[in-house]
């Protein structure tokens, strides 16, 4: 196998890591919008009263962020890697082991408040964060009026 076909598969193997990153934080995605109608219908049905239950739930969600957001900066990191052995500034030795050295993080935007902070994370986890915000003030209100509030908007 010549140098041009072994980083031809090289690349390939590259491609094929950044696509999983990718599919694993649509799986992450999918896990939280389940999560949030679960949460959302327990609230809407009464089911759950304890203010302790939503404060809990929420660990959940600050996880799910952080680590769709972890996976971000992974693929991030190997778009770089990717690019590293594209342009030749790496030879295609078939080793897929992220190097602290070799990938700037700042520039390849693969920390993690970088990821946090990018569209595809702000722009899904944001309006669930609103809406979960919204849900709190409602039990607050359902508790303090004793119900008259979910009589009125629900």
């Amino acid at each position: 196998m010549d140098n041009e076909q072994k980083k031809i598969e090289y690349l390939k193997i590259i491609q094929e890591i950044i696509a999983r990153m990718s599919t694993i934080s649509t799986i992450i995605k999918g896990f939280t919008v389940t999560l949030a109608v679960a949460f959302s219908v327990a609230i809407i049905d009464n089911k759950i009263n304890d203010n302790l239950y939503y404060i809990a739930a929420a660990v959940p969600f600050l996880s799910l962020i952080w680590l769709d957001s972890y996976y971000l900066g992974l693929e991030r990191k190997y778009r770089a890697f990717y690019e590293l052995v594209r342009i030749e500034k790496k030879e295609a030795d078939f080793k897929l082991k992220l190097d602290k050295g070799l990938i700037d993080k700042k520039k390849a935007k693969a920390d993690i408040w970088s990821c946090m902070s990018s569209v595809c994370i702000y722009g899904f986890y944001f309006p669930l964060i609103i809406m979960f915000f919204l849900f709190l003030i409602r039990l607050y209100y359902n508790n303090l009026y004793k119900g008259m509030f979910y009589n009125i908007f629900f």
